[in-house]
């Protein structure tokens, strides 16, 4: 489907003079797939002064984004301690991820010792658009689909471009009530158990994905490799107990609780992002309205309903 074809740009942590450098300057923070909560960017390392004969680190700040390396700032600073907090200031940015990321490259001056820190990433949840929350209805333990399907009411419903969707949960599943159509394309599901509103998507997300036109279902999550500046998600076959039935003119989708790692329980929230995608893998719709599929951080809530 179309994210598990999406590679993005992203940078890895380098090391020169391996030896050297790492007993002589060991940063702390950030570290590779940071997500920051603001834009001041500021680093912090642990320096050992004695092997750093001018007392001075230089450092550079760059974005990349689509593709373009883009410099932010760059900065000498002096090191007078062994504790070093070098900050590059504010950077005017609320969110920074998925495709696009910060790295920041450093070195000493007159030496051998340098590195590279990325990918870095921002989501300023108080600047992120407010959305309100897909609800789950609660369903009668060992619900059947067609109980289901009687138990979720029209206003249930939400929709993503043309498709049309309800959720309902009770302690075995979380369920996804379709309206059927023979729209082309695809709708995905994503699923953030733990919430964390991250900048880039981890192998610890899943997705479903659902195709109207030949009925069939997918899940996989997702392997990050990162290699000459570049990440590339690599899909994996997510090994699960989903199921899917018909019923009327309703399709029902069962995720067993004990595939996601998600325990359940009332009002609780999960990370949920819904794309319409079309035949040519482009996102046309998304709920919440204008999500980004690789940045969890602006996928809306899944809440589960008394």
């Amino acid at each position: 489907m179309m994210i598990r074809k999406i590679s993005t740009l992203t940078a890895t942590v380098i090391f020169a003079a391996a030896s050297v450098y790492s007993q002589a300057v060991s940063f702390s923070s950030p570290v590779p797939w940071t997500t920051q909560r603001n834009d001041t960017i500021i680093a912090r390392a642990q320096i050992d002064t004695a092997q750093i004969k001018k007392k001075s680190i230089f450092m550079t700040l760059s974005l990349f984004s689509n593709g373009k390396k883009s410099t932010l700032s760059s900065k000498t600073f002096k090191i007078s301690d062994y504790a070093g907090e070098f900050s590059f200031g504010r950077i005017n940015r609320n969110l920074v991820g998925g495709r696009d990321f910060l790295q920041i490259d450093w070195s000493i001056p007159g030496g051998q010792m340098k590195g590279t820190i990325a990918p870095v990433g921002i989501v300023n949840l108080d600047k992120v658009k407010k959305s309100e929350p897909v609800k789950a209805i609660a369903a009668a333990s060992g619900a059947t689909p067609a109980a289901l399907v009687s138990a979720v009411k029209d206003e249930n419903f939400q929709k993503a471009g043309k498709i049309e969707f309800a959720t309902a949960w009770n302690k075995e599943a979380l369920f996804i009530v379709l309206k059927k159509n023979q729209e082309p394309g695809a709708v995905q599901f994503s699923l953030d158990g733990k919430s964390g509103k991250n900048a880039f998507v981890s192998y610890p997300d899943r997705f479903i994905s659902y195709t109207p036109a030949n009925d069939s279902l997918a899940a996989f999550h997702f392997t990050r490799d990162l290699k000459d500046n570049v990440i590339r998600y690599a899909s994996e076959k997510w090994q699960t107990e989903i199921t899917k039935e018909v019923t009327g003119d309703k399709v029902v989708i069962r995720v067993p609780w004990y595939d996601t790692g998600v325990v359940p329980f009332e009002e609780r929230s999960i990370g949920f992002g819904v794309f319409a995608v079309d035949q040519k893998e482009k996102v046309t719709a998304s709920v919440p309205e204008g999500a980004q599929a690789f940045i969890p951080g602006t996928w809306g809530n899944l809440v589960l309903q008394k």
